[in-house]
């Protein structure tokens, strides 16, 4: 039996949880969307449309926010607790973003 693409719902759905979870760990971190987007290389208008869920992402773009919010997984991203933040504080990621862990 074929499968079929979950509904438009199941997307959006997804997109809010990230966006409610992104706003969550900047605001826990205390950093405006401007540093996150840059730490992310990202422009803020970008960053402002994924925080409201209006945007798409793409896989190298949720490696970059996982890098900016300094968070060891991407299911942390998703998830409705707060997650285990990186001990060595955003200071430390001030670099090009590399390859953060899966």
């Amino acid at each position: 039996m074929p499968r079929h693409a979950p509904d438009t719902e199941v997307f959006q759905a997804a997109r809010d949880r990230l966006a409610a979870r992104m706003r969550h760990l900047r605001n826990a971190a205390n950093m405006p969307q401007q540093d996150a987007a840059r730490l992310a290389g990202l422009d803020r208008t970008s960053w402002g449309r994924i925080e409201a869920g209006k945007l798409d992402v793409r896989l190298d773009t949720l490696l970059r926010i996982q890098f900016a919010l300094g968070v060891d997984t991407l299911e942390a991203l998703f998830s409705e607790t707060t997650g285990d933040l990186f001990e060595t504080g955003h200071e430390d990621r001030n670099a090009s973003p590399g390859t953060p862990g899966i």
